[in-house]
């Protein structure tokens, strides 16, 4: 897909998880959120930047709203071009999540008639509601998967890392999310075309990954986002181009650092999501061996997100930086 030439500049670290919201002045009080206007069915909201009232989303291309709907409080999102020449840009994006859609539905019925655990790929993006015209421009609404109903918060990696890192246990989910969602994508022979720190959000209490924009989506390119999703994390855990990221004592051992830069420095290079998701995980169960369960079987120890300053080399786990 064309006509996206700059990367979405997140406004806020707006709430955007919940799926249904309890009137307008929490909403506002616990998303920083002021209504701009009243527009057919729904309410819009934006954030408030030197006394106006913005989009959470502005590119040149399109901007992104918060909506509400006036008759049941559905919260969405309303995604409408500035120009009409770039109409076209929303309705290919409408067209690929309708079919992602379908095709994570099918993903998730026989994973669950087969009595396998279900994927739930539908969190992976936002689910197409409906489209209109607006003033010779389109919109299009933009609802949440219904297995994210209990994610408390999405908020942009870029934020969540302008002035911290994330720690190596905590980067080691992110990337695996972000790996899951790649190879799902590109085996429905698309490419993203947008893996940024801005176009990445995170659920951090439940470690939830989404993926909010898909206008850039082409079939092109694969390969190099895996490279970039390496790099997305590389940078979030503080590496630069000229330092590893730092050692957390805390979480790991120094051979464990050592074998974990080693795999991040090689999936630099690209290669297959799928293929790297595994060996992500058989060498996180390396270092953080899985834990045994009541009734049998064993499971990956939950770790609890943690950022710390960028400044400070060496942490220990879920404590605070004096």
């Amino acid at each position: 897909m064309e006509g996206k030439d700059e990367k979405s500049s997140w406004l806020t670290s707006v709430v955007l998880g919940a799926s249904k919201i309890v009137g307008e002045e929490q909403l506002k009080k616990r998303a920083g959120l002021e209504m701009m206007q009243t527009y057919r069915f729904f309410d819009l909201y934006g954030v408030k930047q030197d006394g106006k009232i913005s989009p959470l989303v502005q590119t040149s291309t399109y901007r992104i709203y918060l909506t509400v709907s006036k008759k049941d409080q559905i919260e969405g999102l309303m995604k409408i071009t500035t120009d009409p020449k770039y109409n076209i840009v929303l309705e290919q994006e409408t067209g690929l999540l309708k079919m992602l859609r379908q095709k994570a539905e099918t993903f998730d019925k026989n994973a669950a008639a087969a009595g396998q655990q279900t994927p739930n790929y539908g969190a992976f993006f936002p689910r197409f509601v409906n489209d209109f015209m607006a003033d010779d421009r389109k919109a299009i609404l933009l609802g949440f998967d219904a297995c994210i109903e209990t994610y408390k918060q999405l908020q942009p990696l870029s934020l969540l890392t302008q002035s911290d890192r994330i720690d190596l246990q905590s980067s080691v989910w992110v990337l695996g999310k972000l790996l899951k969602t790649l190879d799902f994508i590109h085996r429905q022979g698309f490419a993203v075309g947008n893996v940024s720190a801005d176009n990445i959000l995170l659920e951090t209490d439940l470690h939830g990954v989404f993926v909010l924009d898909f206008s850039s989506a082409s079939t092109r390119f694969k390969s190099n986002e895996i490279a970039q999703a390496a790099q997305i994390v590389w940078n979030a855990a503080g590496g630069t181009e000229t330092s590893n990221p730092p050692f957390d004592e805390g979480v790991m051992s120094k051979e464990s650092y050592e074998k974990y830069v080693a795999f991040l420095s090689k999936i630099l290079a690209g290669g297959e999501a799928n293929l790297i998701h595994k060996e992500l995980y058989t060498l996180s169960d390396e270092i953080w061996p899985r834990v045994p369960i009541e009734g049998g079987g064993t499971k990956r120890p939950f770790h609890e997100f943690c950022v710390y300053p960028r400044e400070i080399e060496i942490c220990e786990e879920n404590k605070e930086v004096l």
